[in-house]
């Protein structure tokens, strides 16, 4: 019986020892190869998707009003709120606006647009424009379920008021 357990106590110890210095049989280090695609588009085709008079300039009679920047919601899901912050004139990156228009709720696949007024005051106008040739420059911010995005850039349209 004293050989049976000589020669299980020296089993065992050479056991641990292999254990111990020679690892478990596991591996400790891989490598793998991915890949990843991102998607870039324009404006009017983002998840937040905006349309606006980018190349031109705009023109208004005097008491004319008009949608000078639109803004899309393409998520599944509805943003609540929507905020564009509108400059005039000079942009201010201060995040002074001269207007703010809130939108509470838009839903998905909803447009709203802001309008303008040239030498009138108007109910539908988000921002009034004096006589002359102006930039308006729009930024955007919403939330929503599982959402929050904003501009990443500031848009600029170019207006011009007539007398």
């Amino acid at each position: 019986m004293n050989r049976l357990k000589l020669a299980s106590t020296a089993l065992l110890i050479v056991a641990v020892l292999l254990l111990l210095l020679g690892g478990s049989g596991a591996f400790s280090s891989t490598e793998a190869d991915r890949s990843s695609a991102v998607s870039v588009v324009g404006d009017d085709d983002a998840y937040l998707a905006f349309d606006y008079e980018n190349s031109s300039t705009v023109t208004f009679e005097s008491g004319e009003t008009k949608g000078v920047f639109n803004v899309t919601n393409n998520f599944e899901n509805e943003l609540d709120p929507l905020e564009v912050s509108i400059y005039v004139g000079e942009y201010d990156e201060s995040g002074n606006a001269d207007e703010t228009v809130q939108y509470q709720s838009v839903g998905s696949n909803e447009t709203v647009s802001i309008e303008a007024a040239c030498n009138a005051s108007s109910a539908d106008a988000d921002v009034e424009l004096d006589s002359g040739t102006e930039s308006l420059t729009f930024e955007v911010e919403a939330d929503g379920d599982s959402v929050d995005v904003d501009t990443t850039s500031p848009r600029k349209v170019s207006v011009e008021c007539k007398s």
